[in-house]
């Protein structure tokens, strides 16, 4: 079999979204590091060096509606993928600089830093719980308790949503997301869209009564910003902005900290370290996102041909940098499949890179460190207590982790109880 007949069979494999994607990585590496697939009509980039180049280079673009009108003609007939195709990642250069520029004005570094007593006291709330429902070596779900309703409750008290209304949203993100696969059939669709109804709904109402009621959150902020020629965010630009920041805020941290956890107890010697010194936080936290992240791929459209590897890339190709792989990059990183928690090396390439860099990834990577640092020191002892159940598709990750938790180490901080934030909005009532 020919390097580019092995490259094929390993964007075959891809394309029915393995629980094990990484055989598949190595072998593209290895075979066709810039490869043109026929069947999906797009380049397939998957070396660290490659990826970080095309993230940050003006020759290239986010993908336009045409592009959308080829790969999905009837995207406009689906809720969930005009949700996804037109908001912020999606945005052209120039429309995507103005919305940020006005999102960055409510969406401040001091408004992020005053999350952090908070954050701290869901972690040790949420962890009280785990202990409560773990005694004498019960069985958990780690990902239930803690996974889900960390990023969860953090998220809703930077937006405005009510602690009452958080349940609702613990599968229906996933579902949205799901119109990113690379294949996505009719009944996916289907789910994505009822989903997306449900949230765009939910969202709408809010705005309305934040427009009323207005509060020290991000939703308030962004129906109060605008620039100083008096530019402000239009109504479709504000509900896509707060679903978006509402979605990334919770779905990829949730899935961070199941895998992150995962790989930490599967390697007790690496748990040991953390446990031993909980400053390594950091350092697990940037293994974490780098080991198995949560989005393993996005889209961008040459504008003209550009040099990518060995390979000429034709003005008007797509290409699919493939961050999941790049992560894994042994030429970057060494034995890149090991977790180590002391690595060494150029931050993984998991929040994009260049103008589309993740808004929230200084907010996410708080929200790790601090969990991180209190579950070692609480739970010395957690161990697996069998295989967790994984998310296959765009969004990778685990829906449960079962663990043990053993006897805890120290007895658990006076704090905030499961799910709760010190944050005034919380008291405001339901809304919708």
């Amino acid at each position: 079999m020919s390097d580019l007949e092995k490259a094929a069979a390993a964007v075959g494999t891809l394309a029915g979204a393995p629980q094990d994607p990484f055989p598949a990585y190595a072998q593209l590496r290895r075979s066709a590091p810039v490869f043109f697939d026929d069947a999906l009509d797009m380049y397939l980039i998957s070396r660290y060096e490659d990826c970080h180049r095309v993230l940050s280079s003006p020759q290239v673009r986010v993908p336009d509606h045409q592009w959308h009108d080829r790969i999905l003609p009837d995207w406009r007939a689906h809720p969930a993928a005009v949700w996804c195709f037109t908001s912020l990642p999606f945005e052209g250069h120039a429309s995507h600089a103005r919305i940020r520029r006005l999102v960055n004005k409510a969406f401040t570094k001091r408004r992020v830093e005053s999350l952090v007593p908070a954050i701290q006291q869901v972690v040790t709330g949420l962890l009280d719980t785990l202990e409560e429902q773990g005694s004498g070596d019960t069985v958990v779900d780690l990902q239930d308790v803690v996974g889900f309703r960390l990023p969860v409750a953090v998220i809703a008290s930077l937006v405005g949503v009510p602690d009452t209304d958080l349940p609702r949203f613990r599968w229906v993100f996933g579902d949205i997301l799901r119109v990113m696969d690379l294949v996505v059939d009719d009944a996916t669709l289907a789910r994505a869209d009822a989903a997306m109804v449900e949230v765009r709904d939910y969202f709408t109402e809010l705005l309305r009564y934040r427009r009323e009621h207005p509060a020290d959150d991000l939703a308030s902020g962004l129906l109060a910003a605008s620039d100083e020629d008096g530019d402000r965010l239009t109504e479709d630009e504000l509900l896509s902005l707060v679903i978006l920041l509402f979605t990334a805020g919770f779905e990829t941290t949730t899935l961070t900290i199941g895998t992150g956890t995962y790989a930490l107890l599967s390697d007790p010697g690496q748990y040991a370290l953390l446990r031993d010194d909980p400053a390594r936080a950091a350092g697990a936290v940037s293994e974490a996102l780098r080991w198995d992240c949560a989005l393993h791929r996005v889209i961008r459209v040459t504008d003209r041909p550009v040099q990518i590897g060995a390979v000429e890339v034709p003005g008007g190709s797509v290409i699919a940098p493939l961050l999941g792989s790049a992560n894994r990059d042994p030429e970057v990183y060494e034995n890149p499949d090991r977790f180590d928690i002391q690595r060494a090396g150029p931050r993984p390439l998991t929040f994009g890179g260049g103008a589309y860099v993740c808004l929230g990834n200084a907010l996410a990577q708080t929200e790790l460190e601090v969990y991180f640092a209190e579950l070692s020191r609480r739970f010395p002892r957690l161990e697996l207590a069998g295989e967790p159940e994984r998310r296959r598709g765009y969004v990778r990750g685990l829906d449960t982790l079962p663990v043990t938790l053993g006897r805890p180490a120290v007895a658990p901080a006076v704090g905030a109880g499961p799910g709760t934030l010190s944050c005034p909005h919380h008291s405001a009532g339901p809304v919708g």
